[in-house]
């Protein structure tokens, strides 16, 4: 379960800004983690701000940490700079450091972990874990650390723990987490896997998931039509159909090999796509192809083959702009299959931003975080457990009245005469 993420001087970020996922314990909304720090989670943060007030950097800052561990040498070729995307409205921030840092439960540890990084390398990196035996024993174990220093060996102090293979083959540009998995260590490996398994996130250009679904329904196929019809867009059935092979998307030359050029056409197997069953008064015009269905149930099927793993698994699922193409009513159904226990029995948890604040009816005090601009034009993070709520407010009535602030303010853009 994810418990707390940290980023400074990224996009829209200036400052460290964070937000968590800990509880007070006080509803029947949370998981008890066994850990003092950390007693209680939520299963869900929702993020609210006007347009531009950096919601979005949130996911892509998580984007950026999970893809920075997890493609680790494929990332960058030995001496390329590192892609970075600092705040760019003050000079002091336009080359300082990229911070990142998160904590997560993951098999019984409580990680902690944390990097910096700028264009040329990266500058700190440690992580430490946390081990809950059952009992009230919470061993703390350091697994890496690393520091640049031009003065040492291989321009880094690392740790006495850290293995000499490690440092010997952890590129400036590279992180000694990722090495250190690649290499076989137990410890970074489950850290890793983490990343590499358990954080979905769901940018605004990859929510639709078709092939993704398609591979699901051979084995929840069930549970897929149920959420489809729950959706009522008037879908009963399907078919899986072979997609034809585009056989001009490459260019041959024309004495190229016919039996090499099928292998390279073939080599990936036939595509499938799908044909929706709908209901109709007419059983021999009832059947619609995906690109003919609404944005909307594109989006929703593309999405309950990753609610379902998700679930399943106990999975993170971070979505940008959730709201986008979904009923409102359709979205507090996905929000409750995370508030309820009989369901997400392994505690899997939903991080979103929208614009919809219907969906605040459904959430609880300390899941509803906000984003806002200060005069500098960076973003600030904070939640609504900041302010002193009393038993029957009305959220969204509050929000719209401005008393949270994260509200667009519109002035002069229609001139009355």
């Amino acid at each position: 379960m994810l418990v707390e993420f940290k980023v400074k001087n990224f996009r829209s970020f200036n400052d460290v800004q964070s937000f968590s996922m800990e509880s007070l314990g006080k509803n029947e909304f949370y998981k008890e983690t066994g850990f003092k720090k950390f007693p209680y989670l939520t299963h869900i943060a929702g993020f609210y701000g006007a347009n531009g007030s950096g919601k979005s950097n949130i996911f892509r800052a998580l984007d950026v940490m999970q893809k920075f561990v997890v493609l680790g040498f494929k990332r960058y070729s030995p001496n390329e700079p590192i892609k970075t995307d600092s705040f760019c409205l003050s000079a002091d921030t336009i080359h300082a450091p990229t911070e990142f840092a998160i904590k997560f439960i993951h098999k019984n540890k409580l990680y902690d972990y944390e990097f910096h990084y700028n264009q040329e390398r990266v500058l700190f990196e440690k992580l430490i874990y946390l081990q809950y035996d059952g009992d009230k024993t919470q061993r703390q174990k350091t697994i890496l650390e690393r520091t640049y220093d031009a003065d040492s060996k291989n321009n880094y102090k690392y740790n006495n723990g850290l293995k000499t293979v490690w440092s010997a083959n952890t590129r400036e540009n590279v992180l000694a987490l990722s090495t250190a998995a690649f290499l076989g260590d137990k410890d970074a490996q489950e850290a890793y896997d983490w990343f590499d398994d358990i954080l979905k996130i769901l940018l605004d250009d990859n929510k639709i998931h078709k092939s993704y679904t398609i591979r699901k329904l051979d084995t929840h196929k069930n549970n897929i039509q149920s959420l489809m019809q729950q959706a009522d867009v008037g879908i009963i059935d399907y078919s899986i159909i072979d997609k034809p092979i585009d056989e001009n998307r490459f260019e041959f030359p024309e004495d190229f090999p016919k039996e090499l050029k099928n292998k390279i056409l073939y080599s990936e197997g036939k595509d499938k796509d799908i044909v929706f069953t709908h209901q109709s008064t007419d059983e021999n015009h009832n059947q619609i192809s995906f690109k003919q269905q609404s944005q909307g149930t594109q989006v929703f099927f593309g999405l309950s083959g990753i609610l379902l793993e998700v679930l399943e698994k106990g999975e993170i699922l971070c979505i940008d702009e959730i709201d986008e193409n979904l009923h409102p009513d359709l979205l507090i159904e996905i929000i409750q299959l995370f508030q309820n226990p009989a369901i997400n029995i392994k505690n899997a948890q939903l991080i979103f931003s929208a614009h919809n604040t219907y969906l605040m009816n459904n959430l609880t005090q300390e899941q509803i975080w906000f984003t806002q601009k200060d005069k500098s034009g960076a973003t600030e993070i904070y939640s609504l457990l900041d302010y002193k709520v009393k038993k029957n407010d009305d959220f969204i009535a509050h929000y719209h009245r401005g008393v949270y602030g994260a509200v667009p303010h519109i002035m002069g853009l229609i001139d009355e005469k």
